[in-house]
């Protein structure tokens, strides 16, 4: 009987897992598409003017894209840790855990932001400090601790928050909010 350990070892297995990725990858990015187009289509605005882009992202959150999106996401973070450990690699350690679980648990978007930006007490529409913004186009969602810019589409959680404004990878946004 082969263990574990030894069935990740096997070449043939690694480069299974590393096309596994890949194809997960363009599967997430295809989700991240869709996603972006509902959120910037105008399905909705009819029935609930004003709202509508807060019910898409609520409808995209709860049973569209968005949801899928974060399996997707998790399943890739296991994919890769897999893969890493194959080579050799510690890619998780304790502090790395801490990091990551502060990062996604404890810190909320509004702090983030208003670090970041040097703002305070502001209400959840903003300017897009990721394009010019005339008007106010950029919405913070305390409830589900993610923010969305209806002009140019970014949105995330406050790991892309940071992602995007520090021009950083995964792991260095991580160790950012890790101080916040």
């Amino acid at each position: 009987m082969i263990s574990a350990d030894g069935l990740l070892k096997d070449p043939g297995t690694k480069n299974l897992l590393e096309k596994m990725i890949l194809e997960k990858s363009d599967h997430l990015e295809a989700l991240k598409e869709t996603r972006k187009q509902f959120l910037n289509s105008n399905a909705y605005e009819n029935d609930l003017k004003d709202f509508a882009p807060e019910f898409r992202q609520m409808v995209s959150d709860i049973t569209g894209e968005g949801a899928e999106i974060k399996l997707v996401e998790r399943d890739l973070s296991n994919m890769c840790y897999t893969l890493e450990k194959t080579n050799g690699t510690k890619f998780l350690n304790e502090k790395w855990e801490q990091d990551y679980q502060h990062s996604t648990r404890s810190v909320k978007i509004e702090n983030v932001i208003s670090r970041f930006l040097d703002l305070h007490n502001f209400k959840r529409n903003i300017c897009c400090p990721f394009h010019p913004d005339r008007k106010p186009s950029f919405k913070i969602y305390k409830k589900t601790n993610t923010f969305h810019c209806f002009g140019c589409g970014a949105h995330g959680s406050p790991i892309d928050f940071v992602m995007r404004f520090q021009n950083c990878d995964f792991k260095e946004a991580v160790r950012i909010l890790s101080f916040i």
